[in-house]
């Protein structure tokens, strides 16, 4: 990549990282998007089953 392109991402980066960083607000919640548009349609694995003592579980890879 040449030298121009790479600041121009290294500057949209960093705002990117600053909205991260603050402080929370209930009227302007942040949220995360995957760069891959990926459809979840079913679980990996199977789900840890339910016990008396704990609720279901869910696997994360």
């Amino acid at each position: 990549m040449a030298p121009k392109e790479n600041a121009a991402f290294v500057a949209n980066m960093e705002d990117v990282l600053e909205v991260y960083h603050r402080p929370y607000d209930a009227r302007r919640p942040v949220i995360c998007m995957d760069e891959q548009p990926v459809q979840i349609l079913g679980e990996k694995r199977e789900p840890e089953r339910m016990t008396e003592h704990h609720n279901r579980r869910e696997n994360a890879d």
